[in-house]
């Protein structure tokens, strides 16, 4: 099955930092940023791969995950 975002496509962000649980953002953690479905918890943040092939992440609050924003939409770029 393929993952509801495809790799190599483009996203596009709303900045924003409020989260809805089970939502997907982009989320700068550990100098990377990810782009993960996040889930709220009292001491950390749970970002789920949408690539069921990819372990959680638990970004604790204390290491400061930054939520970017949400991802509201997708397109696959056309290769010329």
């Amino acid at each position: 099955m393929e993952s509801e975002l495809p790799d190599r496509d483009v996203v596009l962000i709303k900045h924003s930092t409020n989260i809805e649980d089970g939502q997907i953002y982009a989320v700068e953690f550990n100098n990377q940023t990810y782009v993960k479905k996040v889930y709220l918890h009292k001491t950390y943040l749970r970002l789920v791969s949408i690539n069921k092939k990819y372990d959680d992440i638990y970004a604790p609050y204390e290491e400061n995950p930054r939520i970017i924003g949400k991802i509201v939409g997708n397109f696959t770029p056309i290769e010329e």
